[in-house]
């Protein structure tokens, strides 16, 4: 149901506009209730990192200082795998990733709202969180899932035999996780890019869970 709810609100943002309560030069908020923020941001990575960084610093300073660096066990070995990502040498990230990140800690910056002075390769690091524990082999137990249904299943509904996917992010609850929840739609300026949206948590420019328009 929450799955539905947030394509729901996503299509009526998207599509027609919705109504902003906030906005930076580059980012819009459209919602923030329920314990999840809704916001629109456009541009280049780097601009779209940018009002992320303006928008959600809150949320970001709090899911990396009370989920992300306990999630390493302690701020030692945290330090320890933030060097070797930033050294490249565990994995490589693309270049406009690391410019969407170097973005979204300038508009932390711009809005004087960095407390723990965090620098992109925090932000690195807490969208590779799930990559570092997958070959360290640190995490098991917890998958995500995809139903689909079409033909006899979705007969006799709006979608007439046609086919429907919804995605479970299965995930502990967590009460840092529940007030960082964010949903982003993107509307990028690359051309070779089309608009996206992913429903996540504050600081992501990594996917979880999303889909294109």
């Amino acid at each position: 149901m929450k799955e539905f709810a947030y394509t729901s609100v996503f299509a009526i943002l998207f599509l027609f506009g919705g109504v902003a309560t906030a906005q930076s030069g580059h980012g819009i908020i459209y919602a923030d209730t329920n314990n999840l923020i809704v916001i629109k941001v456009s541009g280049t990575h780097y601009e779209r990192g940018f009002a992320q960084g303006e928008l959600l610093a809150d949320r970001i300073t709090d899911i990396i200082q009370n989920y992300i660096i306990p999630g390493f066990g302690t701020e030692v070995a945290y330090n320890y795998i933030k060097a070797i990502v930033a050294s490249g040498d565990l994995f490589k990230i693309d270049s406009l990733y690391i410019v969407e990140a170097r973005g979204m800690i300038d508009g932390m910056n711009a809005v004087q709202n960095n407390p723990l002075n965090l620098d992109y390769t925090d932000i690195l690091l807490a969208n590779s969180m799930l990559d570092i524990s997958g070959i360290f082999q640190t995490m098991e137990g917890i998958e995500c899932s995809s139903l689909m249904s079409w033909g006899d299943a979705t007969a006799g509904t709006d979608l007439d035999g046609k086919s429907v996917l919804t995605r479970h992010l299965d995930w502990v609850v967590d009460e840092v996780l529940i007030r960082t929840q964010a949903m982003v739609i993107h509307i990028p300026a690359e051309t070779n890019e089309q608009p996206w949206a992913e429903i996540g948590f504050a600081g992501m420019i990594s996917v979880l869970s999303g889909f294109n328009a």
